[in-house]
């Protein structure tokens, strides 16, 4: 926004510039002036009016649990999402003046360039208002799925304790994720993005997913693939008797990514990679 502002800005000083130097008649100066002056009051009148409209809806709320104002920080914006969309209302009636003042001064190469801008300023808008209805869709629509899972029966025979990789929170957070990548694949459409470059870059970005995947899930990885071993070996099953290094009692159940174990009543959950390298003793 403020790059925005400061192109806005000096577009104005070019003007007022070119107003001196040229010969312009006193009605036209008038005219100029009361556009400019009128476009300044007006946008700024007309981005507080959607401001504080925006502020007594639940708005800044809902982009807040969606992760967007995160974003906006992390662009260097410190208002808030009624503030963006009001500070855009703002630049939006600014260029329409800016379109009125070189219409009338008869700018034809200026002129031009922003009314084929404005043929594009639907899309642009109709996709920012997509990404942050989607934004906020997917992350209250991941949020309710992993309520809903984390209250089922699936989710209880998964996991039942948080000391394990909660089985909901993934659930929860591959929907929120699916939701995000479909929003800008929508945005990415309005936009009219080609097609096929839509593709490449879902490639691109779903095949560096896959890596970042792998290697945060490779210890995952390893406790389902003892857990196989056990199940397939029968060397380790629920009931036997096994001391570790940080616990001793009763195998309660072996799931893929834990074992569980009741040493005097307390129940400790134990990685199965780590139930390999640290057993001490084992009675079946």
């Amino acid at each position: 926004m403020a790059q925005v502002g400061e192109i806005l800005d000096s577009a104005w000083a070019a003007m007022s510039e070119y107003m001196q130097v040229s010969n312009l008649t006193q009605g036209e100066v008038t005219s100029a002036v009361i556009i400019i002056v009128v476009g300044l009051i007006g946008g700024r009148i007309v981005a507080q009016v959607v401001r504080r409209l925006l502020k007594m809806t639940a708005l800044d709320d809902l982009a807040v649990k969606a992760d967007i104002q995160q974003l906006l920080r992390k662009l260097d914006y410190s208002g808030s999402l009624s503030d963006l969309l009001a500070d855009i209302t703002k630049y939006i009636i600014y260029l329409f003046v800016l379109f009125a003042l070189f219409t009338m001064l008869e700018v034809q190469f200026l002129s031009q360039q922003l009314q084929s801008l404005f043929t594009y300023l639907p899309r642009l808008f109709i996709a920012l208002l997509a990404v942050i209805i989607g934004s906020i869709i997917s992350s209250h629509v991941g949020s309710i799925t992993m309520k809903i899972f984390r209250a089922g029966p699936m989710s209880q025979r998964i996991d039942e304790s948080e000391a394990s990789l909660p089985a909901y929170r993934l659930v929860g957070g591959g929907v929120k994720f699916i939701g995000y990548i479909a929003t800008i694949l929508i945005a990415l459409a309005i936009l009219g993005i080609n097609r096929i470059v839509i593709y490449m870059l879902l490639a691109i970005f779903m095949t560096g997913l896959t890596v970042l995947v792998i290697i945060g899930m490779k210890d995952v990885v390893r406790n389902v693939a003892v857990s196989i071993y056990f199940q397939l070996s029968r060397t380790v099953s629920a009931g036997d008797t096994i001391e570790t290094e940080e616990c001793s009692g009763e195998i309660i159940r072996i799931t893929p990514l834990y074992t569980v174990i009741n040493d005097s009543g307390e129940h400790f959950y134990v990685p199965n990679t780590a139930l390999i390298s640290n057993t001490m003793r084992h009675e079946s």
